[in-house]
């Protein structure tokens, strides 16, 4: 369905362009800019779900101490703001407010560095919380932490017993949830994916000479810039979760993609819509493929020459052509192959909430009886993503695991919490039928 819808927004998109070129004759950089913003809400408008009480307006963000951000294109808020007299302009409390973008006609360096200082401003209005978070975002951090880090999240009261990088990811990506959506929407701009990424990088690697620049950590980064046909795209988990690394920068914060950047947009939008008002997945259709990316930045928690704490970033270069020349290859959904231990040590954490490998002499014996290594078993175990272990136990790191033998004898298992084994056995055995 997403893509679908995605489709049609482009299309309305470059009907709107289209249109905007033959009225550019007025020569006015404001009402050209106005064009572009009603563009925008249109968009929007036709993107969003009816009977929520969403609207899509102008205007600024407000907190309870009377802080106000800077003018924002355009908002997708919940409920009623205040209307600023005499304008269609409005302002929101920021706890109303789920997206903020900001549009331009053109995005080259200028233009992306006012649109990075302007949604920074919606951050300093939105950092401190003024009441509890409500329940969605938690719902929204244990599936980014789990899909990340390939353990379970902490309850706030252990926080204290993880590492202080682990403690430190924790409160981003709490940040993460609790922040409004921060997008950058160019309609026109740098003409290949290269010089996009090769812009945003600079413009970072200036930011971070002199050591950590406030307002320019993880958190603070826009979850989405679009520029023409391309994106760069936040890999935070809400919704795109490439998984933490073994490398010296193991999280990839930002990728590039040269997909619908619409498809993108609506994301972002519909996966905090459908946490915050309990929407049915089935809203993204029951397409589980993920699209392809290109790796761009990547960062890490490290200690500045001074001493200060920081997130440090390292830019992963591709070469014009490489990016030119890449395919949209989608990666299939599959569930995960195992071994025959493997499957008996997965059905028992189906029926069971734990295996302590430390004590369970019982386990212990099964997986060494042939010799194989406890040790290297749990690690390959682990890798699946299935599981986690942690305090000498291992648990399932999936919400509704479901495990099967395939008539051809392999074992596997899989998420199913939104059918994804089902689509993917129906489809398997669809296969396997027409192959007959």
């Amino acid at each position: 369905m997403i893509k679908t819808i995605a489709d049609l927004l482009e299309e309305i998109k470059a009907k709107g362009t289209e249109l905007i070129k033959k009225y550019e004759i007025v020569d006015h950089p404001v009402l050209i800019g106005d064009m572009y913003e009603g563009l925008t809400h249109e968009i929007l408008n036709k993107g969003i779900f009816e009977g929520l009480n969403l609207k899509i307006v102008s205007g600024k963000i407000k907190n309870a101490k009377g802080d106000v951000s800077g003018e924002i294109d355009c908002m997708l808020v919940e409920g009623e703001g205040d209307k600023l007299p005499f304008t269609e302009k409005y302002i929101y409390h920021f706890l109303q407010v789920i997206a903020v973008i900001e549009v331009k006609k053109t995005l080259y360096s200028n233009a992306l560095h006012d649109s990075y200082s302007n949604l920074k401003t919606v951050i300093d209005v939105s950092r401190e919380p003024e009441k509890d978070g409500e329940s969605y975002i938690i719902h929204a951090l244990r599936d980014a932490w789990r899909s990340m880090l390939r353990i379970e999240l902490p309850k706030r009261e252990d926080l204290h017993l993880y590492t202080e990088e682990q403690q430190y990811i924790y409160h981003t990506l709490l940040m993460e949830a609790y922040f409004p959506l921060r997008i950058v929407f160019g309609y026109f701009g740098f003409k290949t994916e290269f010089s996009f990424r090769e812009a945003f990088a600079n413009f970072l690697g200036s930011k971070a000479e002199k050591g950590p620049a406030r307002g320019f950590g993880a958190g603070s980064l826009p979850n989405l810039i679009i520029c023409g046909k391309y994106s760069i795209v936040k890999n935070n988990g809400m919704p795109y979760a490439m998984p933490f690394s073994n490398e010296e920068f193991y999280w990839p914060i930002l990728v590039s993609s040269h997909e619908n950047p619409i498809n993108h947009l609506l994301e972002f939008i519909w996966t905090r819509l459908s946490y915050k008002f309990n929407i049915s997945s089935s809203i993204f259709g029951y397409d589980f493929d993920s699209e392809p990316v290109h790796k761009y930045i990547n960062c890490k928690l490290g200690t500045y020459k001074e001493g200060n704490f920081g997130w440090m970033y390292n830019y992963y270069p591709f070469s014009e052509q490489i990016l030119s020349e890449a395919r949209s290859e989608k990666i299939s959904w599959a569930p995960k192959f195992l071994s025959k231990k493997q499957f008996i040590v997965i059905l028992r954490l189906c029926q069971n909430e734990y295996i302590n490998y430390v004590n369970d002499t019982e386990f212990i014996q099964s997986i060494t009886e042939d010799g194989e290594s406890l040790e290297e078993f749990i690690k390959t175990l682990v890798e699946t993503a299935l599981v986690y272990a942690r305090n000498n136990e291992i648990r399932l790191l999936t919400d509704e695991c479901q495990i099967m033998i395939l008539p051809d004898g392999r074992y596997c298992a899989g998420e199913n919490k939104n059918a994804e084994l089902a689509r993917w056995l129906n489809k398997y055995m669809n296969d396997r039928k027409a192959g007959d």
